[in-house]
């Protein structure tokens, strides 16, 4: 996009990603927009499990203030997903040793072993559960 502030004064213009629920959790806010005429763009790797997003964008208080906002768009890409080392085919609990130091990561490709445990190519490793959850797009 291409944005500004009004071009005097503090700068308070901000675009920001938001859950489309009731608390309206902010998800990524961009910097204060400059005063001039500037090209922006972003990419926004977006939490596991969040479905419903709005934009919301942010003028300013008081008196005097404007946001000028051209040629805004965005794309969505589903989230990288390799699979996931879980403990059985019926325990969806990560097998954590199967990781470099026994830290899960979500994988974008089977880089790990995964030799002890059942390797999920459909599933991706979700650090709220500590296990591999299905991939939903």
């Amino acid at each position: 996009m291409q944005w500004k502030d009004q071009e005097w004064g503090n700068q308070k213009g901000q675009v920001g990603l938001f859950t489309a629920f009731a608390d309206g959790v902010a998800v990524y806010t961009t910097p204060v927009a400059p005063h001039s005429l500037t090209t922006f763009s972003d990419t926004v790797r977006l939490p596991l499990g969040v479905q419903s997003l709005e934009f919301k964008y942010r003028v300013g208080g008081g008196g005097g203030h404007t946001l000028t906002i051209k040629n805004f768009a965005w794309e969505w890409k589903p989230p990288p997903h390799g699979g996931c080392c879980q403990r059985s085919l019926t325990d969806s609990r990560v097998a954590a040793w199967e990781y470099p130091n026994g830290v899960p990561i979500a994988l974008e490709s089977k880089t790990i072993g995964c030799s002890r445990n059942t390797w999920m190519p459909h599933t991706t490793y979700n650090p709220a559960t500590e296990k591999c959850d299905p991939v939903a797009w």
